[in-house]
């Protein structure tokens, strides 16, 4: 599965209960998938900056170098880690609050245009302006999407 964010997170607590929430759930049913981040990060920079932190918590769980690095995670992932979590990735695009840029970069995430592979479910965004048309999108190309807004 291949996983994008669109949006800003407005706390780092709150970013990082998202993305062990669905980084837990969704790892335990397929054998790899791509969290993308596209976030307001040149507007809302705090949303950006919860992403990278809950990013680096979450590798901690089986990166033993990050973990002496950086210490001991901050979010417990009860039930042990499933042997396919450290495929999990993260990719980021900002959509600078606008809908077009938010819609173009979903685009770019939904269908491959950004010569990476298509991602198969999207999280965000955070404002209706960019949720709504993604979200037409997102329906459209069956893709799932998750938003706060």
């Amino acid at each position: 599965v291949k996983l994008a964010f669109i949006g800003h997170l407005p706390s780092m607590r709150h970013g990082m209960r998202i993305f062990s929430l669905l980084a837990v759930a969704l790892v335990r049913s397929v054998a790899e998938f791509t969290l993308g981040a596209l976030t307001a990060a040149s507007i809302y920079p705090d949303g950006f900056v919860a992403i990278i932190a809950a990013h680096f918590d979450f590798r901690k769980h089986f990166e033993p170098d990050l973990r002496a690095r950086l210490g001991e995670p901050i979010i417990a992932l009860t039930g042990g880690l499933h042997q396919n979590m450290p495929t999990v990735k993260l990719r980021h695009k900002d959509t600078q609050m606008i809908t077009a840029v938010g819609v173009s970069n979903a685009l770019e995430l939904i269908l491959g245009l950004d010569n990476e592979p298509s991602v198969t479910g999207l999280i965000g965004a955070t404002i209706s302006g960019v949720t709504l048309p993604v979200g037409t999108i997102s329906s459209a190309r069956k893709v799932p999407q998750i938003s706060p807004s």
